[in-house]
């Protein structure tokens, strides 16, 4: 379904493209700028009535009033940093690296300082004026806004966010308002999928442009889409997205942990390395070629996976076939992984001088632990086929339902 034609069905979608705009960083007028003053025009329409900012904790929003009098006050809050260029971004936030805790751990200290400088206050003064504000955020800021829903829901008319994080699951326990929630997600953006627990409940619309080249990473999750013509825009049901964002959790931990044994297999070579002074001699080359050889294998094919995810999630062909897929290439990158792991193992067994009881057991405990992490990824796979064919199932008795 196009932008276009879910623009002719409704007002709202127009309104959400000025809250993308801003929201994500870009011009002047986006809360990514430094430079706001109280009275300013935004986009023509909206005036900024208060800035938030509390430079410890680096929050930032902006508390907008209608300048027409026809739109309703917004509060619009940062995501996390203020940048544009991909140098400019932490190298701990790119793709395929352990970015939760980092993000996490300074996502809540956003919403406190919220709390601290007079947010809630803000939000309530609006609705004592007459009308309840919409509240807007992307990325880390969408996480902040969904915390003040669940803080003060009747202070809030309708919650809207771009690629954003999740919130904890005591949070989502905690959430008992009935505010209007619309989560636009861009399924290239990894972001959505694994950072955070959960998304408060509304209607999730998958978003993605074309033009955007896929690895471009703040490309996916920062460029504006709304607005341009070749946008696909759908909606998705929540268990859906949720079992996307289980698989994706899956696949994280299973990379973990391949990680994690290719790393102790490279502590024991370059023990035996110092044992024996073997720094230089043939067995120690053949361990570090086929290190790097196993290791650009292994990244090629986790890389494969994640792509073979968003194919899915992008492709309008017959559910069940891309389900099917989808099981197919990813359980053959899981081979091929398996594998690479295996032959670093064996190479590094054959090579040590010492491949005694210790190697032994931590070999073991090797395989053990991938076999688990495997187990995970393809229950989560096995469950996708299951509810895909059950739905094919369900359609076709529907449509025998309507005849009779």
């Amino acid at each position: 379904m196009s932008l276009s034609s879910l623009n002719q069905q409704t007002a709202r979608y127009q309104r959400d493209k000025l809250y993308e705009k801003l929201a994500k960083p870009g011009k002047n007028y986006s809360v990514y700028s430094n430079k706001h003053y109280p009275g300013e025009i935004l986009l023509g329409e909206y005036q900024v009535e208060e800035i938030f900012q509390d430079k410890d904790s680096g929050f930032y929003a902006l508390g907008l009033v209608s300048a027409s009098g026809k739109s309703p006050p917004v509060l619009v809050i940062r995501g996390f940093g203020n940048w544009g260029r991909l140098e400019d971004f932490p190298r701990e936030f790119f793709p395929y690296q352990d970015i939760s805790d980092v993000v996490m751990t300074q996502s809540d200290s956003h919403f406190q300082s919220a709390i601290k400088i007079g947010v809630i206050e803000w939000l309530r003064n609006q609705v004592s004026k007459g009308t309840k504000p919409d509240v807007v955020g992307q990325s880390l800021g969408g996480k902040v806004a969904q915390q003040l829903a669940v803080e003060v829901p009747e202070y809030v008319d309708s919650l809207i966010t771009f690629n954003s994080i999740g919130i904890s699951s005591q949070e989502f326990e905690k959430y008992q308002g009935e505010v209007a929630i619309f989560h636009y997600i861009n399924p290239v953006d990894f972001v959505p999928y694994v950072l955070g627990d959960k998304f408060l409940p509304g209607t999730i619309f998958q978003v993605y442009n074309p033009t955007i080249k896929t690895p471009d990473f703040l490309g996916q999750h920062n460029n504006l889409v709304l607005e341009k013509p070749d946008t696909v825009i759908k909606q998705v049901k929540i268990e859906s997205f949720y079992w996307v964002r289980e698989l994706y959790q899956s696949i994280r931990s299973y990379r973990r942990t391949v990680q994690k044994e290719v790393e102790e297999l490279n502590q024991i070579a370059q023990q035996d390395d110092e044992d024996y002074e073997a720094s230089t001699n043939k067995s120690s080359l053949a361990i570090r070629q086929q290190f790097d050889v196993s290791i650009q294998a292994v990244q090629q094919e986790f890389n494969n996976i994640t792509q073979a995810i968003r194919q899915e999630l992008l492709t309008n062909t017959d559910r069940k076939s891309a389900a099917e897929l989808l099981q197919q290439r990813v359980s053959s990158s899981v081979e091929v992984i398996q594998k690479e792991i295996e032959i670093l193992s064996v190479t590094v067994q054959q090579e040590i001088r010492d491949s005694g009881r210790t190697f032994k057991s931590f070999s073991q405990r090797l395989k053990e632990e991938l076999k688990d992490s495997v187990g995970m990824v393809k229950q989560k796979l096995e469950k996708l086929l299951q509810v895909e064919t059950k739905s094919k199932i369900q359609q076709e008795l529907d449509v025998k339902s309507d005849r009779t």
